[in-house]
């Protein structure tokens, strides 16, 4: 009785957090496309591709920076650390194709030598660079294809809230090959982790506010008053250290109706749950509260259903009212599941719908359990032990300085 009803009260709990996430979904979906609809003038953008090693479709996505639609006027940036980087003859040839077609297009060696967090250390170093007159700073991942809604959507989303200092658009894969392909897209896409969901849920719920660094708009003036991508260095998850200091400062974020869409393919499940887990490990060191609601919440689904059908095949007492209990809680994941794919633009129905969300939900609950059974992870081949609030330590050298691995806001 006592575990029916644990699986009853749980079942009931993810039931309603499901409710109020369908609505936030829609909610934020349909304001976020009403803003681009309301923006008459665009501002002077400056775009940066940090780049390291060469990603699937390196060519194709970069080359996306320049024919992506957007009105107003763009200074591009490609960013490598050293010429002798794999990626460093793929962006001097697309730089020189795109200058040669009239854009405005900036290859940066970075040189960088951090043993920290990288791309921060890129986008610190490109931005003395970046031109006066460019009052909002793009970055783009490497991986991350842009098309002729992704930065209408996500310049709308920022310039729309006039009291935003940042926008960012949720990621989503869109070519999967593998199956480790087909569960990173359905977590991204078809479960409460999907960054479309979360950004609803945190509005709603008056905390920080997500940001999703795979392709992220950021007042520059808000950036400087922050402290910087020199400051962010230290962490892991610079892009959720930006939304702290940002959120701090008063300052509010916008999601964009658009996704980002990667392009990574050709991935293992081993690989993908690596992932995943040192995602979940950067909400575990830099917002340790949230960390329970991975298994509790965003991937309890399988959990909650294998319960539920075991204590129907013992026949335990009140089995009933869990198994039933637990079908709801299946049919509200599948309802916004499918309300997410038609947001991301994704087809398919019910069935389609439901076994993504499962799938998804599963990996939720690998990448979780893997981050919480260590705070060593695995990042462009280097190791670090993750410290307090994301702070990075190299593994396999004596360390970074004392300011770095206990870094203060500013």
């Amino acid at each position: 009785m006592i575990c029916s009803l644990v699986v009853t009260l749980w079942a009931l709990f993810a039931l309603a957090f499901t409710v109020v996430a369908i609505g936030a979904t829609r909610q934020l979906f349909t304001r976020a496309r009403a803003a681009t609809r309301r923006v008459r003038s665009w501002p002077h953008i400056a775009l940066v591709r940090p780049c390291e090693g060469l990603d699937p479709s390196l060519a194709e996505t970069l080359r996306s920076s320049a024919t992506a639609k957007y009105d107003g006027p763009r200074t591009i940036f490609f960013c490598v650390p050293s010429a002798a980087d794999p990626a460093y003859a793929v962006l001097a040839r697309v730089r020189d194709e795109l200058v040669a077609g009239g854009a405005d297009v900036r290859l940066v060696v970075t040189a960088i030598e951090t043993r920290a967090n990288r791309k921060a250390a890129q986008l610190a170093v490109v931005d003395a660079h970046l031109p006066d007159d460019a009052p909002v700073l793009v970055i783009a991942d490497s991986d991350v294809m842009l098309d002729d809604e992704s930065l209408p959507s996500l310049l709308g989303a920022l310039v729309d809230e006039r009291h935003a200092g940042a926008a960012s658009a949720p990621p989503i894969d869109v070519s999967a090959a593998t199956t480790g392909d087909r569960w990173s897209a359905a977590l991204l896409s078809s479960t409460p982790h999907a960054l479309l969901a979360l950004a609803g849920l945190s509005e709603r719920s008056g905390g920080v506010p997500l940001l999703a660094g795979a392709l992220l708009a950021v007042r520059r003036e808000a950036l400087a008053a922050v402290g910087g991508f020199r400051s962010l260095e230290p962490y892991l998850g610079e892009d959720f250290e930006l939304a702290r200091r940002l959120h701090d400062a008063g300052l509010a974020m916008a999601t964009s109706a658009a996704p980002a869409r990667f392009t990574d393919s050709g991935r293992s499940v081993k690989g993908v749950v690596r992932r995943y887990a040192r995602w979940s490990l950067v909400v575990r060191r830099q917002r340790p509260a949230l960390f329970c609601t991975y298994v509790l919440l965003l991937g309890c689904t399988p959990l909650v259903a294998a319960a539920a059908l075991m204590l129907a095949a013992f026949s335990a007492d009140r089995a009933a009212i869990a198994l039933g209990s637990a079908t709801g809680l299946v049919i509200a994941r599948t309802v916004l599941a499918l309300t997410l794919r038609r947001c991301y633009g994704i087809g398919g129905g019910w069935a389609r719908a439901l076994g993504a969300m499962l799938a998804g939900e599963l990996l939720v609950c690998a990448g979780a359990t893997q981050a919480g059974a260590s705070a060593e992870v695995e990042w462009r081949g280097r190791r670090f032990y993750v410290g307090h609030r994301g702070a990075l330590m190299p593994l396999g050298v004596e360390s970074l300085a004392p300011e770095a691995l206990a870094p203060e806001a500013p």
